[in-house]
C-alpha cells in the first residue's frame, strides 16, 4: 500500500488495520490473552470476532434470568438447610453454589443462548 505494490481497487470493501508489532514502539496491551499483546493485533482481533459472530455479549434478558435463578437457588436452599445437620447443610450450600455456576457457565458457553453481533446485509 504504502509503495504502490497493491492496487486500491484490491482493499475496496475490505477492513485493513496498519500498525506495528515491534516490541521496540511500545505499543504493547495487556489482554487476557497476554500480558504484552501488540495493539494493533487486538484491534484486530476485535474486528474479526465482530465480523466473525464471535463477539459474545450480555443479553437484555440477563438480569432477570439472574434474578430468577438466584431467588429459586435461595428458595430451595432456604428450605432445605434447616433439614440438615451443619456438615450436610454446608455440602448443599457448596452442591447449590456449583449447580448455579455451572449452569451460568454453560447458559454463557452455548453459542445459541449467547447475543451474537447480526451482519448487516
Amino acid at each position: 500500500m504504502l509503495h504502490d505494490r497493491v492496487p486500491p481497487e484490491a482493499l475496496r470493501g475490505r477492513i485493513a488495520i496498519i500498525g506495528t508489532t515491534a516490541p521496540g514502539l511500545q505499543d504493547l496491551r495487556s489482554t487476557p490473552v497476554g500480558s504484552t499483546y501488540p495493539g494493533v493485533e487486538a484491534h484486530a482481533n476485535m474486528i474479526a470476532a465482530i465480523i466473525g459472530d464471535g463477539l459474545k455479549q450480555k443479553p437484555a434478558y440477563m438480569l432477570g434470568a439472574e434474578i430468577v435463578l438466584l431467588l429459586i437457588g435461595g428458595a430451595a436452599l432456604s428450605l432445605l438447610i434447616p433439614m440438615l445437620s451443619a456438615l450436610w447443610a454446608t455440602f448443599a450450600s457448596i452442591a447449590g453454589l456449583l449447580l448455579i455456576t455451572g449452569f451460568n457457565f454453560a447458559v454463557w458457553t452455548r453459542r445459541a443462548w449467547s447475543c451474537r453481533w447480526r451482519r448487516r446485509s
